[in-house]
């Protein structure tokens, strides 16, 4: 190392001297002296490359960041004041470097310089190079993070807000535009479309509607007249014919039997019939309807009808009658017997009824007080059938009643086969005590109380069957057709009392087939149905009896009573209960048009089929038996001898009697006793209900 060392010393020794030597004279190419020179201008120019490099890279980070610099901060001083800056270091670092600017074409003329002493020592210089470059690159890098970040941050922040405020109102104009396109082009399609059929139907609706209304009015005087013309013709050809009575009645026989085959044997006619007249001829009315018969096309006195005679006689009975005479039932025709109102009723009834109104919603009589509220009620009456319904349930008032010991059977049946009986059942006490319309006892003729009652009812105890013993049930009903029956059942097995529902009315009673609602052919509140007028007829009925205690008939047809029916004129009137689960879709109520009561009644299930039929006997006079001195009254009133409830689509039958064979009591009915027969208020609560049952 000493040894090489000491060999450059003598080099550059050598190479002085022959710089000394010649530096007045030229520099000839290929000497020493223009070789070191040349050297030193070579490290030279690498330096300067060097440097440049440096410097371009400076330059080139400085465009890279200036933009963001510029684009946080576009102010005319910002940009003197980095350019300033940019020059200012640019200018240390040449000094630093000892360099002048690249491109400058007069670098290489310093070259005669070099044979001067101090030159040649620069020439280690290119080794101090590198100490400049990191000082500038070490500060450089520490200022371009900082902007960075800062440039950065704020720079995501304003992007996405404007984003989302341009493209949100963009979708709600497209929305807007395209909903209201699509709704005008239908509307004024069906615009177009629906109005043209619809006048077509609506005005054939609307003559239809009130042809058939006017219809009837006229029909009375239409009819009275054409039978004039009818025989204006017929005399020119008849004239000698009316001599002969026969005649006539011969063409009045043969059309009449024509219509027994057109009416329906279901009573369920059209609307049309409603507005029929009472004394119209039969044959009148369309198909569906309930024409009325004349008196003069029933079956003499005397006739026995049968199943055989059903097809010539079916327009007088409702379909639950027919039923028992094609299962062995027949009745004996007698001739028809007034049926008059007790004295007391009548004179009530003309003091009273003029003040009496319906409530706005047909279920609540106003300003009543006694009689019968509507006495005056016709056929073209639009609430006439309500009116009817309320006529019979004050028909049937008295001050209180109390009907004892009577029985009844309960089994199936088949044609062909009487009543198998099932179970027997023994009632003691079945009693009414009501609080309007009272005549005999006091307070009357109303009975003030504080909820309103109109009446309270209750039967009890059951003697049989066994398993019953105690049995009765008791409920009370009110002024306030919005206020439902308070009704209480007890069961002696269990030893509770349960509260019945309203709708409940309508379930068989202790296994039966009869319900409450059904006793006296119609026992539930008016105002609980939607009632329609069907027409009015002539049908026959057990509405004066003969035997009392009642009378059967023998097998297959012991289920049905055995008496004498007549042609009575009713009502036929269809009632659909408003209560929701209410077992009977409607019930079809024959209401005799002289003394409101209700031969029988027929009721449907809920798909409209005929399911079962009551049928009951009403009897007249001041006593239920002439051998008895007891219950002897001073006017007519009725009794119920029987009734039998079947039910058609079970072949299952309950028939009752009162009183009841077994126990045999003459005196089972009494009127108007009040407390001397133990009619009284207490007997109908509930307690009394629960001692008696234990």
């Amino acid at each position: 190392m000493r040894h090489t060392d000491s060999r450059n010393e003598a080099t550059a020794s050598r190479t002085s001297t022959d710089k000394i030597s010649t530096t007045a004279g030229t520099e000839v190419p290929g000497t020493p002296v223009f070789n070191a020179g040349a050297s030193a201008l070579k490290r030279r120019s690498i330096s300067v490359k060097h440097t440049f490099f440096v410097l371009l890279q400076i330059a080139l980070f400085q465009l890279a960041v200036a933009p963001t610099l510029i684009a946080q901060d576009k102010s005319p001083a910002t940009e003197k004041a980095t350019e300033q800056q940019a020059d200012d270091e640019l200018e240390m670092l040449r000094r630093m470097l000892g360099v002048q600017e690249p491109g400058d074409e007069k670098a290489p003329a310093a070259a005669p310089e070099a044979p001067k002493p101090p030159p040649a020592k620069p020439a280690v210089k290119p080794k101090p190079a590198p100490k400049p470059a990191p000082v500038v690159t070490k500060p450089e890098p520490k200022p371009a993070p900082k902007p960075a970040p800062v440039v950065t941050k704020p720079a995501p922040k304003p992007a996405p807000k404007p984003a989302p405020v341009v493209t949100k109102p963009e979708p709600k104009p497209a929305p807007v535009v395209t909903k209201p396109a699509p709704k005008p082009a239908p509307k004024p399609a069906p615009v177009v479309t629906k109005p043209e059929p619809k006048p077509a139907p609506k005005p054939a609706p609307v003559v239809t509607k009130p042809e058939p209304k006017p219809a009837p009015k006229p029909a009375p005087v239409v009819t009275k007249p054409e039978p004039k013309p009818a025989p204006k013709p017929a005399p020119v050809v008849t004239k000698p014919e009316p001599k002969p009575a026969p005649e006539p009645a011969v063409v009045e026989t043969k059309p009449k039997p024509a219509p027994a085959k057109l009416s329906p044997k279901e009573a369920t006619p059209s609307k049309a019939d409603a507005e029929q007249p009472a004394d119209a001829e039969a044959g009148e009315g369309e198909e569906g309807e309930v024409p009325a018969v004349s008196r003069t096309d029933v079956p003499a006195p005397g006739t026995i009808i049968e199943a055989k005679d059903i097809e010539r006689w079916g327009d007088l009975m409702g379909p639950s009658i027919e039923w028992a005479l094609r299962r062995g039932a027949r009745m004996e025709v007698v001739e028809t017997q007034p049926i008059p109102m007790e004295s007391f009723r009548s004179e009530a009834t003309q003091k009273y009824h003029a003040q009496v109104e319906l409530s706005a919603d047909k279920g609540e009589l106003m300003n009543y007080v006694a009689g019968l509220p509507f006495p005056l009620v016709g056929p073209q009456d639009p609430d006439a059938a309500v009116k009817l319904m309320f006529n019979q349930a004050s028909r049937t008032i008295q001050d209180d009643a109390d009907i004892r010991n009577f029985g009844c059977r309960n089994g199936s049946t088949a044609p062909g086969v009487g009543i198998r009986v099932e179970r027997h059942y023994l009632i003691g006490h079945y009693r009414r005590l009501y609080y309007v319309s009272r005549f005999h006892s006091e307070p009357k003729p109303t009975w003030e109380t504080r909820d309103g009652t109109r009446y309270r009812e209750m039967m009890l105890p059951l003697i049989e069957p066994f398993d019953q013993q105690g049995a009765g049930f008791t409920y009370s009903r009110y002024l306030d057709s919005r206020r439902q029956d308070d009704s209480w059942i007890y069961y002696p097995l269990s030893r509770r009392v349960r509260r019945l529902s309203t709708a409940q009315r309508s379930e068989g009673l202790f296994g039966t087939n009869l319900d409450l609602d059904s006793t006296t052919g119609f026992s539930g509140n008016p105002a609980w149905n939607d009632w329609r007028l069907l027409g009015t007829k002539t049908i026959l009925a057990s509405m004066n009896s003969r035997n009392y205690p009642t009378k059967w008939l023998p097998p297959p047809a012991d289920f049905f009573f055995d008496d004498v029916w007549e042609p009575r004129e009713v009502y036929v009137i269809e009632g659909r209960s408003r209560l929701p689960g209410y077992a009977f879709s409607k019930r079809v109520i024959y209401l005799d048009r002289e003394s409101f009561l209700i031969p029988y009644t027929e009721i449907y299930d809920l798909e409209g089929k005929l399911w079962k039929g009551m049928v009951q006997q009403w009897q007249f006079g001041p006593q239920p038996f002439t051998d008895t001195d007891r219950a002897p009254y001073e006017y007519s009133v009725p009794y119920t001898p029987a009734f039998t409830l079947y039910d058609m689509q079970l072949e299952h039958v309950t028939a009752c009697d009162f009183p009841s064979e077994k126990l045999g009591e003459p005196g089972g009915w009494y009127y108007n006793y009040g407390t001397a027969e133990g009619v009284t208020e207490d007997v109908f609560d509930v307690s009394t209900l629960i001692e008696s049952g234990r």
